[in-house]
């Protein structure tokens, strides 16, 4: 379920889903790109995921996992390669296929993972899931909105992100570029504290700069306008907020 959600994150190679009936479980990796490969692309694509799949599993169980069967979406191989994929896989492998899996004991999904950490596992679940908001916001979000996002951080250090000065840089009027926001459903000020909002975060995540240089990035004069926006933004002071963030950056290192 966890690689399900997230998956998207790492890659847009394929998907990944999970069929269970009558004791034994089915991994699939289905992915849209095998027909644009070649047949050695196709192999090595297929090949590189399962065994990637394979090996980390067994790393969370502390021990290798067994497989009743692995099947390749391609034409059975060399003589060599068959023999590379039993060392791999083990010897039950078939070939042509119409998507990638791995076949196994439903049992092992209800074996604990050692060395498990909930609270650990919590701080990165909530970075993911930012991650993935963020992801699909920005696809699904009007290319307007994103545009004027991504000008408003680039001006802010400035002193600038006006909508005067966001329109120009967009090469559009003032009124056009507010007709467009509002057709996407928002206003500039909307979009414009969202940005600033982001980047403080990506800012704050930066133990290089001090608090005053992050105020000053984010367009404030004054530490105490900024301390305020922390706030309403993140429900603590700047100092605390770095600190939350330094320590989601330290879980994600160990992980």
């Amino acid at each position: 379920m966890q690689t399900r959600r997230y998956e998207g994150l790492a890659h847009d190679l394929g998907r990944s889903r999970l069929d269970e009936r009558d004791g034994i479980a089915t991994y699939y990796w289905d992915t849209p790109w095998l027909d644009a490969c070649t047949p050695a692309q196709a192999r090595h694509l297929c090949d590189s995921v399962l065994a990637g799949i394979l090996t980390f599993v067994s790393w969370l169980a502390h021990e290798r996992l067994p497989v009743r069967e692995i099947g390749l979406p391609y034409p059975e191989p060399d003589a060599a390669i068959r023999a590379a994929h039993a060392q791999v896989f083990g010897p039950a492998v078939v070939y042509g296929v119409p998507a990638a899996y791995g076949r196994f004991d439903a049992a092992l999904l209800d074996r604990p993972v050692p060395n498990a950490d909930g609270s650990m596992l919590k701080v990165l679940q909530r970075h993911a899931d930012e991650l993935l908001a963020a992801r699909l916001r920005e696809t699904a979000e009007p290319r307007i909105v994103t545009d004027v996002r991504r000008e408003v951080a680039a001006q802010l250090a400035h002193d600038r992100a006006r909508v005067d000065d966001v329109a120009a840089a967009l090469a559009m009027s003032t009124r056009t570029l507010q007709r467009k926001l509002a057709e996407a459903g928002t206003n500039f000020q909307a979009v414009h504290e969202a940005a600033r909002q982001a980047l403080a975060e990506e800012l704050l995540r930066d133990s290089r700069l001090n608090l005053t240089d992050v105020a000053f990035m984010l367009g404030y004069r004054e530490q105490s306008s900024f301390n305020r926006a922390c706030r309403e933004w993140f429900g603590n002071t700047p100092a605390r907020t770095r600190e939350r963030l330094r320590t989601e950056t330290r879980a994600r290192g160990q992980a």
